[in-house]
């Protein structure tokens, strides 16, 4: 019963990147996603493997409500959003 309650909300109430709002970023946050995203494409040995820098990334970005999982977040922040030039 559980479940079917469950399901049932996020069927009805689906949550997309669309419906999640980026919040304003200062101008100290936007230095920082600069500095992190180019740290966090090759940290730790491999394309965004560190969990603590891509969930900076993704807080910093979005608050506590990002749209997708933490590494997917850090890494479209960074692609789309310019930070790696």
């Amino acid at each position: 019963m559980k479940y079917l309650i469950l399901l049932s909300i996020l069927f009805f109430n689906p949550i997309n990147a669309e419906s999640v709002s980026k919040k304003t970023l200062t101008e100290s946050e936007d230095k920082a996603l600069s500095a992190l995203c180019k740290i966090g494409l090759n940290a730790d040995g491999g394309i965004w493997k560190n969990k603590d820098i891509n969930a900076a990334i993704a807080t910093i970005k979005w608050g506590q409500n990002y749209p997708d999982n933490i590494q997917a977040t850090a890494y479209k922040t960074c692609n789309s959003g310019g930070y790696l030039k």
